[in-house]
């Protein structure tokens, strides 16, 4: 008898299989739904901060100029997805910096380089579009002020 009450407690303390098939399951489908959703979010997170380091590397470019006195420019590679800043006189760029190949830049009205003069002002004003898959920004240069922006289309 107490054998029987035994392996009846035994039994009572377990899941079956279907009910661990079902868990998974749920599991599985609340995954895959998730996995679905950020990656779009995570193409736009990319961009954004593409567009955030590029702020910084410019600014970082402006600085520079200001500092040494002389020309720095900022050199984009769009075909090898990357670009540095080259001070005037320097043998090698002060730094390279290497973007996922998936971002695009279109250098429209800007020329492969920007020019900082000694005082931080661009040489000449410019557009570039930068994009990755259907989100796009337009970068816009001014002239004269050494001012940029960054916008959304």
């Amino acid at each position: 008898m107490a054998l029987r009450q035994r392996k009846f407690q035994l039994d009572k303390n377990g899941f079956t299989l279907i009910e661990v098939l079902v868990v998974l399951a749920v599991v599985h489908a609340i995954m895959f739904v998730t996995i679905v959703k950020v990656e779009p979010l995570m193409q736009q997170y990319r961009l954004y901060w593409f567009i955030q380091q590029l702020e910084t590397d410019v600014f970082y470019a402006q600085e520079t100029a200001i500092t040494r006195g002389q020309v720095v420019s900022l050199r984009f590679l769009p075909d090898k997805h990357e670009y540095f800043v080259l001070a005037a006189n320097a043998p090698a760029p002060l730094f390279r910096r290497s973007y996922d190949s998936r971002i695009q830049i279109e250098l429209a009205t800007l020329g492969s380089q920007i020019k900082f003069l000694s005082n931080g002002n661009t040489s000449k004003s410019g557009t570039m579009f930068v994009s990755s898959s259907s989100i796009m920004y337009r970068v816009v240069f001014l002239l004269g002020t050494g001012r940029f922006y960054a916008q959304k289309l």
